[in-house]
């Protein structure tokens, strides 16, 4: 089948800025444009005039659980403590608030002005019902309905979430359940891996350098084509490594990964795999993880990897046997001084910019079909954030949740269907399918996960492109924060 690419362009999007203390978003719902419903925010990113030493990120090495609601492993679970109603479908929410700033090595409450945003891997752990999970900073205004975790009855989900924690340090999480007459329960942990400090923060941080994205590790394409077994642990080189054509400096403090779990092998079982800087103690392994996954399960998510003085990371597989991809989105390194490139401006609240599910063209209406991509052009958009009523300049990409909403199967297909999707930079002409995956899914599943999103350059500037592998795929982007250029 010929790959067919078509240009979808967001339109004359307004991103204006109120003078407060930190970023604020408020989300309208605009025109159709090319067939795709797309929200775009009415006003949006507020902070100083000046950025100073703000949008840098200091990342917690390593990673800290600070929020684990499991009554045999409770950490930081003050309101409504224990495990979590999920409830029915017509029933509202249920709402608690986790204390997010002085934990884990984060500034405390009195110093949240210093806090722009907390990089976390949020997990719904055994729920009994299927349902979706937000959360948004304490007492402020919940201005979207963008989703961070979606998951199935009995399906341990996680995934990344960058975070603006509100009133005295807080985050409100929301768990919405999908049980028709039924109320569940589920549990929820979040590990911290970083934060985003604003202009008052007194030291600097690091600068998030989009790469790639590139495939740097396949387990089936190893030596022996051999999975990691039960407490085994894979080192993968960064530093140096060659990434679409970038060699990663020695002076790279972490990288952003994305990382695919295959669990669907013989002697695989419910298992976690977690990305880390240091070798795992034989035996105990990691205190935090990335991914869970059950027996035929494959799943993707996104990393914050400290990189060690001998400049690899360490991918871990605690039960079974299970292949994994590594794929480098992005590293952290230090400022030039004087320039913009890599900080990161967050909103308070994600954004839902595209929702294909609200096209009325194409055929099937507004879904991805096997095997195609299509371009979105943002230069409009962008050209349009400002802070304090200055606009910010160039981009290089942003921060975001990319959720698939399930595959709905071609005319004649039965049975179990499987795909993936990528979103990566636009490059001239059609170009071959990626090696790289940002959301791997299975049959009616909606699943979301978070990404570091890289525009094209040069002619194909502000250009993302999004490929879908089998069936028809609706999916959404959620905008958590962009990320400047000189």
């Amino acid at each position: 089948m010929d790959r067919v690419f078509g240009v979808k362009g967001l339109g004359a999007r307004r991103w204006s800025v109120r003078p407060t203390a930190l970023w604020g978003v408020v989300v309208v719902v605009v025109s159709v444009l090319g067939g795709i419903a797309i929200a775009a925010p009415n006003s949006a990113v507020s902070a100083s005039s000046s950025l100073g030493a703000g949008g840098e990120l200091h990342i917690i090495d390593p990673p800290i659980r600070i929020l684990d609601t499991r009554a045999a492993s409770a950490v930081n679970d003050t309101d409504q403590p224990g495990r979590k109603t999920l409830p029915a479908l017509e029933q509202p929410g249920t709402r608690f608030d986790a204390q997010i700033l002085g934990h884990g090595g984060l500034p405390g409450p009195g110093e949240g002005g210093r806090v722009l945003g907390v990089l976390v891997n949020i997990t719904v752990v055994e729920p009994t019902e299927a349902g979706y999970l937000s959360a948004w900073g304490a007492g402020r205004a919940r201005n979207s309905e963008s989703s961070i975790v979606n998951f199935a009855a009995r399906q341990t989900v996680p995934n990344s979430a960058l975070v603006m924690p509100g009133d005295n340090g807080r985050l409100t999480i929301e768990l919405v359940g999908y049980g028709q007459g039924r109320t569940g329960q589920a549990d929820v942990l979040i590990d911290v891996a970083g934060w985003i400090s604003s202009s008052s923060h007194p030291t600097n941080g690091l600068r998030v350098l989009a790469v790639g994205p590139d495939l740097v590790y396949e387990s089936r394409a190893n030596a022996a084509g051999l999975p990691l077994g039960a407490d085994q642990s894979v080192q993968i080189p960064i530093h140096r490594t060659v990434v679409g054509g970038v060699a990663i400096p020695t002076s790279a403090r972490a990288v952003m990964v994305n990382l695919t779990a295959f669990n669907n092998i013989a002697g695989s079982a419910p298992t976690f795999v977690s990305a880390v800087p240091y070798d795992p103690v034989p035996g105990i392994g990691p205190s935090t993880s990335n991914l869970n996954l059950a027996p035929g399960e494959v799943k993707s998510n996104l990393a914050l990897v400290p990189i060690p003085a001998d400049g690899a990371i360490r991918v871990y597989n605690s039960r079974g046997a299970a292949h994994l991809e590594v794929s480098v989105v992005g590293y952290l390194d230090q400022g030039a001084p004087g320039s913009r490139l890599g900080r990161v401006v967050p909103l308070d609240t994600p954004f839902r910019i595209i929702d294909t599910r609200h096209a009325n063209t194409g055929s099937p209406a507004g879904r991805l079909s096997a095997g195609l991509a299509e371009d979105w052009d943002f230069s409009a958009s962008a050209g349009t954030v400002s802070v304090g009523g200055v606009l910010v300049g160039p981009q290089i990409g942003f921060l975001g949740n990319l959720t698939v909403a399930g595959i709905e199967r071609p005319a004649g297909w039965f049975g179990n269907i499987e795909s993936y999707v990528s979103a990566y930079p636009s490059t001239p002409g059609v170009g071959a399918p990626p090696r790289t995956r940002n959301v791997q899914l299975a049959n009616d599943a909606a699943v979301p996960n978070m990404g570091l999103f890289r525009f094209g350059t040069g002619d194909q500037a502000y250009r993302l492109r999004v490929y879908n592998q089998s069936g028809n795929v609706n999916y959404l982007f959620d905008v958590a924060a962009v990320i400047l250029d000189d």
